[in-house]
């Protein structure tokens, strides 16, 4: 009679407790709080507070004290999270404390030079924004990509690349030896 307990409890206890939503993808909230470190950018008084903004598709905008620093997707280069208390060796996290990553943006601005935006962001949501960035900075290089090219066209002959093919194609250079001397 036991064994009848134990089915009848578990059966009850699982349909009474609320799905467990530990393998669920976060979404990405459109606006993530966010505190400026620091970077190449002179325009953000540092460590100011504001809210980095995933609404528009075309660029990240990081909207603080009243104003909003604009940041076009394709000049987004790369993003990193990393963990400030974390370096190099393992750490206990006391789970009531509230814990931060760090962001790096980095891009090319107008003259090509490589920037970088530091901020300041929850643990909880550092992972959700780095994947919102690049998941729009992918989405921006896609709609601006070439639809006529492909990377293998390259390597295959095809009609429509026959083109490409048929073009004829400069000799490398050789070494020649030079008189009296060696290569």
């Amino acid at each position: 009679m036991s064994l009848y307990r134990v089915a009848l409890l578990t059966t009850a206890v699982v349909f009474v407790l609320p799905p467990s939503h530990a393998n669920a993808q976060p979404k990405a909230d459109p606006t993530i709080e966010a505190r400026f470190l620091g970077g190449t950018v002179k325009t953000i008084p540092i460590e100011s507070a504001g809210t980095l903004s995933f609404k528009d598709t075309q660029e990240l905008r990081f909207q603080y004290l009243g104003t909003v620093y604009r940041l076009p997707y394709a000049q987004i280069v790369d993003t990193e999270i990393q963990d400030p208390t974390n370096r190099g060796y393992w750490v206990v996290h006391v789970p009531l404390r509230k814990r931060f990553e760090t962001l790096v943006i980095s891009y090319h601005d107008s003259n090509g030079v490589v920037n970088t935006l530091n901020f300041q962001l929850s643990s909880r949501v550092a992972d959700v924004a780095e994947r919102a960035i690049s998941s729009r900075r992918n989405e921006v290089e896609a709609a601006n990509a070439d639809p006529a090219s492909f990377w293998g066209d390259k390597v295959w002959k095809t009609a429509r690349t026959r083109e490409y093919w048929d073009q004829p194609k400069q000799k490398p250079a050789t070494a020649t030896l030079a008189a009296g001397g060696t290569n």
